[in-house]
């Protein structure tokens, strides 16, 4: 198998691991939104969001800062390492980064070299060569 096929997929699956934490942002923020709407409106009422429900959204929050250190160093590694060059992943990769920059220490190190990679990287990704 090539270097850049294999890349690819450790792109995927960086990509996977990634999505996490805006999933765990969402429902964060929904529950909080469901909750603060019954908080306004005008009787007082029990709200009717749970606990439970809360508690999944700071899990899955939780695992997302967890898991976007690997997938940041999944996504230098196959952007530095085994040279995959393909456009959608630069675009990502600073999303990524700029989520990271708030995980300190370890996910503003990570986003910065990863950044960084982007930087040092950029002339290369101007082929339309397409990875199979």
């Amino acid at each position: 198998m090539k270097k850049e096929v294999i890349g690819k997929y450790i792109a995927i699956v960086a990509v996977l691991l990634s999505l996490v934490l805006p999933i765990g942002l969402a429902t964060t923020a929904f529950s909080m939104y469901s909750e603060y709407q019954s908080i306004s409106l005008f009787e007082p009422k029990e709200t009717q969001v749970s606990a439970d429900e809360r508690r999944k959204g700071s899990i899955l929050t939780l695992f997302g800062v967890g898991l976007i250190i690997p997938s940041i160093a999944l996504l230098i590694i196959s952007i530095a390492a085994l040279h995959y060059r393909a456009r959608w992943i630069v675009w990502f990769s600073v999303i990524i980064s700029g989520f990271a920059i708030f995980v300190f220490p370890i996910g503003t190190i990570l986003g910065a070299a990863l950044l960084i990679t982007l930087f040092l990287t950029r002339k290369k990704f101007v082929s339309n060569e397409v990875v199979t």
